[in-house]
Order: C-alpha cells, then sequence, then structure tokens
C-alpha cells in the first residue's frame, strides 16, 4: 500500500492471492487505479476469478476468449468496472502474444497502481527453459506501461532465487523487502525411502485410504508404465476411515471401478486430454494422477492426500512447490518421495 515493491513467500493454500486482491480493491475505490496481475497459465487466471471474495472484481484476457468477451473486458476496464485484470506475460511483452491487438495499449488503460506477478519463480528459475518472456517482463512494464510498484508471489524461493527475483522487481534490499512464510504447512507429513522395488511399495497398503493422489515422475514413458501398474492393481474396495473417527466401525465400501481409477498426465498428451484428465481429478471422479512437473501449477483442489515423488524433483524449490499441493484444507497428507538407492 505504501508504494514499495515486495516479494511474498507464502506456501501453497497461504493467502497469497488475498495480499494483491485486498490493495487492489483498496486503490481502484480510493484512486481509481486497476492493478495488472501477470499468470502464467489460463487455468490459473480462471481460477482466481471463479473464487474471488464478496465485493472484488476481477477479469483476465487470454487466447481461450472470443474477440466480443475481450471486448467486454476492456470496455469494463474504461469504466472502472474491474479492479484488477490478468494477463499472460507474453500479451505484455508482445502486446498482443495472445491475438494481435487484444491486450490494451497504455493509453487505452486507467492507471496503473502497482504490477503483481503471480508465480514470481519463473523470473528465475523457469524462464530460460519455459516462459522466456518473464525475463522481459518487468522492464516492459516499466518503460512502457509506467509500473513503478511490483509485488512478487510464490510458494517457494530459496535466498538465491529470492535474490535473482529482486532484482528483477527493482528491489535493493531483498532480506528487507522479502515477506517469508513457513516452507511447508505443519498438516503435511514427509516421508523418504531408498527402495529398490518402488512398484511393490505403491501397491501396497500405505496410500490404499488416501482419496486423491499425485504421483510425480521424471519420464513420460514412466508416468505410463507407473499409471498402468496402479490400475491394474487398484482394488475397488477402499477402507474408509471417516466413520470410524465418529465412533462407527470402520467399513469397506465398494465404489465404482470407473471412479477409482488411474490416469497418467504429461505435456505430450492432447489439450484436450490434459484437460479431461484434470476435471476428472478435480470432480473426484479420478483417485490418482500419474504425471510429470506438467501437472500441478494452477491446480487449486483442497483433498489432495497424497503427493508422491517416484523421482526426486529437479530442486528444492519444484519439491516445495509440489508437495504444497497436498492438504491445502489443513487436513493431514502424506508426501513421500523415493530416493535412488544408488545415493
Amino acid at each position: 500500500l505504501p508504494g514499495l515493491s515486495t516479494l511474498v513467500v507464502l506456501s501453497t493454500g497461504g493467502g497469497k492471492s488475498l495480499c494483491y486482491q485486498l490493495p487492489a480493491y483498496l486503490y481502484a475505490t480510493h484512486l481509481k487505479a486497476i492493478t495488472l496481475v501477470i499468470s502464467p497459465l489460463v487455468s490459473l487466471m480462471e481460477d482466481q476469478i471463479t473464487g474471488l471474495p464478496p465485493g472484488v472484481k476481477g477479469a483476465c484476457l487470454h487466447s481461450n476468449m472470443t474477440k466480443v468477451q475481450k471486448d467486454t473486458v476492456i470496455s469494463d476496464l474504461k469504466e472502472g468496472k474491474i479492479h484488477f485484470l490478468l494477463v499472460s506475460p507474453e500479451a505484455v511483452v508482445e502486446r498482443g502474444g495472445f491475438s494481435q491487438g487484444s491486450f490494451p495499449t497504455p493509453d487505452r488503460l486507467p492507471p496503473i497502481a502497482f504490477a503483481c506477478i503471480d508465480e514470481a519463480h519463473c523470473l528465475s528459475d523457469w524462464s530460460h527453459n519455459f516462459r522466456p518472456s518473464y525475463l522481459r517482463l518487468c522492464k516492459v512494464l516499466r518503460e512502457r506501461y509506467g509500473v513503478k510498484c511490483f509485488l512478487g508471489l510464490t510458494a517457494t524461493a530459496t535466498k538465491a532465487t529470492a535474490r535473482d527475483v529482486v532484482k528483477h522487481l527493482g528491489i535493493d534490499d531483498a532480506d528487507a523487502a522479502t515477506v517469508r512464510g513457513a516452507a511447508v504447512p505443519k498438516n503435511l507429513v514427509l516421508s523418504v525411502s531408498r527402495d529398490a522395488n518402488k512398484d511393490e511399495l505403491l501397491k501396497g497398503d500405505r496410500f490404499k485410504t488416501c482419496e486423491s493422489i499425485i504421483i510425480y515422475c521424471s519420464r513420460r514413458q514412466q508416468t505410463t508404465r507407473v499409471a498402468t501398474l496402479i490400475r491394474t492393481s487398484l482394488q475397488t474396495t477402499v477402507d474408509l476411515n471417516a466413520k470410524k473417527r465418529k465412533g462407527a466401525k470402520s467399513k469397506s465400501v465398494n465404489f465404482d471401478p470407473a471412479v477409482w481409477t488411474c490416469e497418467s498426465y504429461h505435456a505430450g498428451l492432447t489439450p484436450a486430454k490434459r484437460k479431461s484428465v484434470q476435471k476428472a481429478f478435480m470432480s473426484g471422479k479420478l483417485r490418482v494422477v500419474v504425471a510429470t512437473v506438467a501437472f500441478g501449477m494452477g491446480l487449486d483442489k483442497a483433498n489432495v492426500r497424497a503427493v508422491i515423488h517416484y523421482n526426486m524433483s529437479k530442486s528444492f524449490e519444484s519439491y516445495v512447490q509440489e508437495v504444497g499441493r497436498a492438504g491445502r484444507d489443513g487436513e493431514i497428507s502424506h508426501c513421500h518421495a523415493f530416493l535412488d538407492p544408488e545415493v
């Protein structure tokens, strides 16, 4: 609110969205200024809009929208009906990265109070091999749109990553301008093991009662193999402990095999297939997803009960991001990582 650029590092579900929504509301209602929110995925943008608190008004511009929808958003911007606007980094940097001319030029926008960069670790860790536009993002926002204040949001950043990010944000004192919460929520039970036969543990009893599970693999072919393994061994009877907690005896319940099943997810699948898998997992029709890192960013599912790393993550930041997708509702959830037996 005082106009000082800040980096906020909070675990998944820790309230990062409110960090920009509340200031955006105050700036819009008192100064008639909007907030730009940079988000890397369409699914993230749409989740933010559907989950807004009462009274806060936001909109997004992305490639899946029709021209009429985009024109309506731009009209609402001009009339001051929107507190913040969600866009991709490409839209800002390339000015029409999703459709030529669809992102407003500076003269068509109200004054910009500040720019919020969601998943701010992309400024450091992912930019070189994932979204090159992040490297130019802050420079373009300053020079083309006159932005002076930045808010970076991420679930994880080591000190080295944070130093890199704050340079992009134009912050001189990284320690003074970085707000940190606990890296891993207290409701997550972390464990590791060094197993020669990982498949046997996956087929064992440990995770049978977990209602929603994500298993991360490092290769696409591995996701397909592990998903097939689990599908063939997954029992259609699940021991539910909910009744036991209420004082009743634990009892077995038969589920439709089509519901309690497993699918693979990776970037090699068609967009329609990836969307179908994610939708089924979100709705509870799909119990287990075996995926590469292509799955998860933008996932807002409260009751993921287990995250299993069949292979270790490429970095500590990635690991914290991935386990943070479990237990967002505050319930006890399990995160297990298999270590290489030779390490």
